[in-house]
């Protein structure tokens, strides 16, 4: 949709799109390179964005509120390069304020799971959360993107790190801990490791 006021003084504009059912596969097919293509992102979006500013495109503030989900246990796509999504992603931009802002963004990428809350501004403050079940999985994963390079097939276990953004977007600061449990790297292993 789109709405256009106030024409004869200062002009507002509003754009407003919707989505639904909406395949993660087919817009991976249409937008990213042959090199990304070898992982197949498999969900469907559901949600809304919209944009709106008076003036100059400079004023722009714009929401989005999208929720992917991939069918469960899907048998008919078994194959190691395919990486179901779910989860919801809502975030707000004041270009004019410079804030990037989200209430609570949450994906969860194969065994790979990332939840994102606060603002990036010139006074950030997001809390980030990243867990990874498997480093198995993602060394496999990783390693789809660079086809004969050496792989990093000798590291297992699962590591979660919890941190907060500040700053600013051109100096961003970041404190955090990561925790690993059952590591292995190599001929290396630990029960439990905390940085």
């Amino acid at each position: 949709d789109v709405e256009i006021q106030n024409l004869d003084t200062i002009p507002s504009y509003k754009l407003a799109g919707f989505f639904k059912q909406v395949s993660l596969e087919a817009m991976q097919q249409a937008v990213l390179e042959r090199q990304l293509k070898r992982l197949v992102l498999h969900g469907t979006v559901d949600g809304t964005a919209e944009a709106a500013w008076s003036g100059a495109i400079s004023n722009v503030i714009s929401h989005c509120d999208l929720h992917v989900y991939s069918a469960k246990n899907d048998e008919a796509r078994p194959s190691s390069n395919v990486l179901p999504v779910d989860g919801a992603v809502r975030l707000s931009y004041n270009r004019g304020r410079g804030v990037i802002s989200s209430p609570g963004t949450k994906l969860q990428v194969s065994s790979i799971s990332l939840t994102a809350q606060g603002e990036v501004s010139h006074n950030s403050n997001l809390h980030i959360h990243v867990a990874v079940l498997d480093l198995q999985r993602l060394s496999t994963l990783i390693s789809a993107f660079r086809p004969g390079e050496a792989t990093l097939n000798e590291i297992a276990g699962s590591v979660e790190l919890n941190g907060i953004m500040t700053g600013t977007m051109q100096e961003p600061r970041f404190v955090g801990q990561l925790n690993g449990d059952n590591l292995r790297i190599h001929n290396s292993r630990w029960t439990r490791a905390t940085m």
